[in-house]
């Protein structure tokens, strides 16, 4: 069990719930399948609402793609300076950014109006 968390640069002591390795690899497979699916959900809201502007839609998207690198490397710095905690400080302030970004594009909508 041990080699299959540092495999995946995981310490056992975050998953004290799955005691098997068969388990947790199914852990792991679930967070990627959610993970993964975010990016096409947000590619098709964002296509769906201004169908219009599909091409700098794709363009901004990507650029997400390539910040996702730029939040690996931090979550790397972060793991270094503080451990675990700092990787699950650094996805919460992430999660954080995204919340409120939804509720300020939410927020910006219903003063237009509703949908276009």
């Amino acid at each position: 069990m041990r080699e299959i968390t540092i495999l995946f640069g995981v310490y056992p002591q975050l998953f004290p719930v799955v005691q098997s390795p068969a388990a947790f690899l199914s852990v792991v497979a679930f967070m990627a399948f959610l993970t993964a699916n975010s990016f096409g959900m947000c590619m098709a809201l964002a296509i769906g609402r201004f169908p219009e502007k599909a091409n700098e839609i794709s363009s901004l998207m990507v650029m997400a793609i390539v910040g996702g690198g730029i939040v690996s490397a931090v979550l790397g710095f972060a793991q270094f300076a503080l451990g675990p905690v700092g990787i699950v400080i650094t996805l919460g302030v992430c999660i954080a950014y995204l919340f409120a970004l939804g509720l300020f594009a939410c927020r910006g909508n219903s003063e237009k109006g509703g949908r276009r």
